[in-house]
């Protein structure tokens, strides 16, 4: 199976269930294949594709095997990382939270003994305050940048435009000489 096609879901591409049996999944391949081919609907290429890849897949027993297997190990992999993910736990939010409240407490304490002056508050306001003026600069040196490039495109039609001048008034002179 390829990279591309086990991070697609082909039983959810074939409308059938994962145990669904090999007729079930020709029959309902047949009738998608119908509805989704590239002469009948020119905009369902793709999807013809995907179908076709998942079918061929699916309808070869030992390749199935391999998808299923593949598939298992991606559901207990992501059922395990979920568990463990702080960000999927309310609870595991909450400690974090707490602890790192307890540790600007520790670093606030010890702070104030050493400097009493810096506390989170103030260094996560200075840091704030340096991207700040790290992104500020970036806009200022990407506008000066669009200025001058600007600037020389101008600089370059209106010589342009000056040359074109130049030439007529040759060409009048010219003509103006020749008549005489």
């Amino acid at each position: 199976a390829s990279p591309a096609s086990e991070k697609l879901d082909l039983y959810a591409i074939l409308q059938v269930k994962d145990t669904a049996s090999a007729d079930e999944i020709k029959r309902q391949f047949k009738k998608h294949a119908l509805r989704l081919h590239p002469d009948k609907n020119p905009e369902g290429e793709a999807e013809f594709k995907r179908l076709n890849r998942a079918y061929a897949l699916l309808s070869d027993p030992t390749e199935r095997a391999k998808y299923d297997a593949a598939r298992q190990q991606r559901q207990s992999r992501r059922s395990k990382s979920d568990a463990t993910d702080p960000s999927l736990n309310a609870e595991a939010v909450r400690n974090f939270v707490n602890d790192i409240m307890k540790q600007d407490q520790q670093i606030n304490q010890a702070n104030h003994r050493s400097n009493p002056t810096v506390d989170f508050r103030t260094w996560f306001q200075g840091k704030q305050q340096e991207q700040d003026d790290a992104a500020r600069a970036a806009r200022e040196a990407d506008e000066a940048t669009r200025r001058k490039e600007y600037l020389a495109r101008v600089e370059l039609a209106e010589r342009g435009a000056r040359l074109r001048q130049i030439e007529t008034q040759l060409e009048q002179d010219k003509k103006e000489e020749e008549l005489r």
